[in-house]
């Protein structure tokens, strides 16, 4: 989501148009909107490592892995005693990652009524190696739980991860290789949506060493990666482009479509993370604060010169996803960093934590609606249409627009 909204149909006349000033950007080669055809993999691969038998296998092997690194620490320790001068060749012989693992054995769970000590080194060693080889069953075991879905499901989920991957490449290879391999300058057009996407990371991961320190269970669910807060900020830059009066009408509808069309599975609902925060204490002020407080420390200051010290630099759409607003400075580095001011993303930010972005797009006699995230868990409030019913006709309707772009223009 966070750079197929940027970018859209790049790979099209109407779509070059749209970064015509940008020195590279002819070597856009991607057409991100082919993504939304494929959510129907998205949903079996999200569908697959949900599932309870899944979940079960992963945590199996993470916790026969605290056991090996418990164990492997432990034969560390032996060496050790009996030559410190081969406590390092021993650590080395068995790979780097034996002598990091004191953090692992912290998190091992030991059984209270077992004697560690009392057993001899062959034994732990002969239970090293057993535990070893059980791993290895498991893991290929896992491996195999996968492969052996039926195919349907397993072809879509390679055709959407091939998809993806795909159209990565094409937008960037050419443009990072030659124009800007660091991302420091005009590549930051792959920022979209990366200024409050940091800010909710960063306050995310913060929210989640509180809650180790307080002793309060994080569900899975609440457990947000940075692609899944990259793509709530999308949403949070449709709302302030809306706000701004730069994108109206069915072209905010279908930039807000994207990850409201990948949220059947709730990846982009903040309302997981606001109930950690009512367990934690921690106020909608709060969160707003924290949030702009890394805004303002944000990699994309500098480029834009900014009238006012609570104004920030982020990036905008306009007309219609793929879009870009550009920026009024002419002396601007990048046009398509503006300036915004915090009040602005405040508001955005205050309405997420009240759950305004937690949707899910559905198609309803053949009209796009969004329906709130909550209520689809109710059966008789639950999509009526398929995610690739409702991508199919997300997808015609920008095609549409980009035809209408072709004959105004």
């Amino acid at each position: 989501t966070k750079t197929m909204n940027m970018l859209g149909m790049a790979n099209s006349a109407v779509g070059a148009a749209d970064f015509h000033n940008i020195l590279g950007a002819v070597e856009f080669a991607s057409d991100f909107t082919k993504i939304l055809e494929e959510v129907e993999g998205f949903d079996n691969l999200v569908e697959f490592i949900e599932s309870s038998a899944t979940l079960k296998k992963k945590r199996n092997i993470i916790n026969i892995g605290k056991r090996i690194a418990v164990l492997r620490e432990a034969a560390i320790e032996r060496v050790g005693e009996s030559d410190p001068s081969k406590k390092t060749s021993f650590s080395a012989k068995f790979g780097k990652v034996w002598a990091s693992l004191p953090s692992m054995a912290s998190l091992a769970t030991v059984d209270s009524g077992s004697d560690s000590s009392s057993d001899s080194e062959s034994d732990q060693e002969e239970d090293l190696e057993t535990l070893i080889q059980e791993r290895k069953q498991m893991m290929d075991s896992f491996r195999a739980s996968f492969y052996n879905m039926p195919s349907e499901k397993k072809d879509s989920i390679f055709s959407f991860l091939t998809t993806i991957n795909r159209e990565i490449v094409c937008a960037k290879a050419m443009f990072l290789a030659y124009s800007d391999p660091f991302e420091k300058y005009r590549a930051l057009l792959f920022e979209y949506a990366h200024t409050l996407g940091h800010g909710v990371e960063a306050f995310a991961n913060d929210l989640y060493l509180k809650a180790r320190k307080c002793g309060v269970d994080i569900a899975p669910e609440a457990l947000r990666l940075h692609g899944q807060c990259v793509g709530m900020a999308v949403l949070w830059a449709g709302e302030m482009s809306k706000n701004l009066g730069k994108l109206t009408g069915e072209g905010y509808t279908l930039h807000q479509s994207f990850p409201f069309l990948f949220n059947r599975n709730n990846g982009f609902s903040f309302a997981p993370l606001r109930e950690l925060c009512d367990e934690l204490g921690v106020e909608k002020e709060e969160f707003v604060e924290k949030v702009l407080q890394v805004v303002r420390r944000d990699n994309k200051r500098g480029y834009c010169t900014c009238s006012d010290p609570k104004k920030s630099v982020d990036q905008l759409v306009t007309c219609r996803p793929g879009k870009m607003l550009r920026s009024e400075d002419p002396n601007a580095e990048i046009r398509y960093l503006v300036e915004v001011d915090e009040d602005w993303q405040g508001a955005v930010l205050a309405q997420a934590f009240d759950g305004y972005f937690d949707q899910v797009a559905d198609l309803q006699n053949g009209e796009l609606k969004f329906l709130p995230s909550h209520q689809t868990k109710i059966k008789k409030n639950s999509p009526v249409s398929k995610s690739k019913d409702v991508a199919k006709y997300i997808r015609s309707r920008l095609l549409e627009a980009y035809v209408t772009d072709v004959e105004q223009s």
